[in-house]
């Protein structure tokens, strides 16, 4: 017992000791470009800070602000609260959990300091920490890709096992995106692929034309198509998708004497957040920011760390017989090929894109326009985009998609 005593007299001395006693001065810097988050304003909040053993110190926070519509954000956006919802309850629960089964990996989030309800919230600072925002130009390649599935290997874990146990309620989630009927998302993805298919055939060399033709062809069908592709079936593996995993929604530690080895990851922003089979997450992944001729050509490779990683973590939680088979994730990522298509063909041009402007105006979507562009009108002329654009339509093609 005084063991005991003597030990929860040095841990509160140190909790207070390292408390913050004053702050002394505030300094606030822009940290996006661009291009890189398009419905929030990042900022960086250093803080000068006299801690309560006299000793002066500087904290580094990130400062999210919803951006995107404001007057729809003071109303209570439903991506804002969901946010919030996930930080202040998901993932605190996940860290619940992580203590209580002794899972001693890295935590996939970082921490939610506080947050003004439908303006800002304010988040540790990772770059603190030596974790980056992968340059989102290059695509990333084979080690970035592996690290990341196993991340959400172990992300998707948790999620299940949050649902099993009743501390998460499927209902409590919205669907995904795409299955809400909203003008802004409609818009994106019908007159997202018919502007694509126009520019290919306006812009692009003759033997491009017929391709663009049968492109064209899916604008008035992929909503309807995408949207079947998202009916829950109970018997496949269901979990808490993040919902828009890619290169600015996540966060890379390098190894120290190798720059371009990542060995450490986070995940970023969860306004997308729903339940359904963990396969989205993955094909949004591969199909939004990755090398094409990675995510196309290294597939099994992939999945196979991907199912690695879900049952040895599923393992941890006394879970391991609800792992679905790597025959069972190969089909799941079979049957949402579509998906996959429709995300490479709308999404990678505008993530690996080099324009000075955005490539692709969300605002502009969410504004009642009578005729809304998707695209700034350059980016599918650029050498950049057809580098990435035309492997892609081939490998679809070929696997007849369209």
């Amino acid at each position: 017992m005084e063991e005991n005593a003597w030990l929860e007299t040095i841990l509160k001395k140190s909790n207070v000791e390292k408390s913050i006693s004053r702050v002394l001065n505030v300094k606030v810097d822009k940290l996006i470009s661009n291009g890189d988050y398009y419905t929030s304003d990042i900022e960086t909040v250093t803080i000068d800070a006299l801690l309560t053993s006299g000793r002066k110190t500087k904290i580094s926070l990130i400062r999210k602000k919803w951006a995107l519509l404001k007057d729809v954000a003071q109303q209570g956006s439903p991506a804002v609260k969901k946010e919030v919802q996930v930080y202040e309850q998901i993932l605190k629960k996940f860290d619940q959990l992580m203590d209580e089964y002794q899972d001693n990996n890295d935590r996939l989030w970082c921490n939610l300091i506080g947050y003004e309800p439908y303006s800002s919230m304010v988040l540790e600072n990772m770059k603190a920490q030596n974790f980056k925002v992968a340059p989102r130009q290059n695509l990333l390649d084979l080690n970035h890709v592996l690290l990341v599935v196993t991340s959400l290997g172990r992300f998707h874990a948790l999620g299940h096992v949050l649902i099993r146990k009743g501390l998460a309620a499927q209902e409590d989630f919205p669907e995904h995106y795409i299955q809400r009927d909203s003008k802004a998302i409609n818009l994106m993805f019908t007159i997202g692929v018919k502007e694509v298919s126009e520019q290919i055939k306006n812009n692009w060399s003759d033997e491009w034309k017929e391709i663009a033709e049968r492109l064209h062809k899916q604008h008035p069908i992929v909503l309807e198509k995408l949207r079947n592709l998202f009916k829950k079936d109970e018997k496949t593996f269901q979990t808490l998708c993040h919902g828009d995993v890619w290169t600015c929604n996540m966060m890379f530690k390098y190894c120290p004497y190798d720059e371009k080895v990542p060995i450490a990851v986070k995940f970023i922003d969860y306004q997308t957040v729903y339940t359904n089979s963990y396969i989205f997450d993955i094909m949004h992944f591969l199909h939004a920011c990755v090398q094409p001729e990675i995510a196309h050509n290294m597939i099994d490779k992939i999945l196979s760390v991907y199912h690695k990683s879900l049952k040895t973590t599923l393992a941890i939680y006394g879970m391991e017989d609800d792992s679905p088979t790597i025959e069972q994730i190969k089909a799941e990522a079979e049957r949402i090929q579509y998906f996959g298509f429709i995300m490479n063909i709308i999404l990678l041009p505008v993530t690996s894109s080099t324009l000075p402007t955005k490539a692709l105006d969300l605002e502009n979507l969410f504004r009642d326009s009578e005729n809304p562009k998707v695209f700034d009108p350059e980016l599918h002329k650029t050498v950049k985009c057809k580098e990435v654009l035309e492997p892609v339509l081939k490998h679809w093609l070929k696997k007849g998609l369209f």
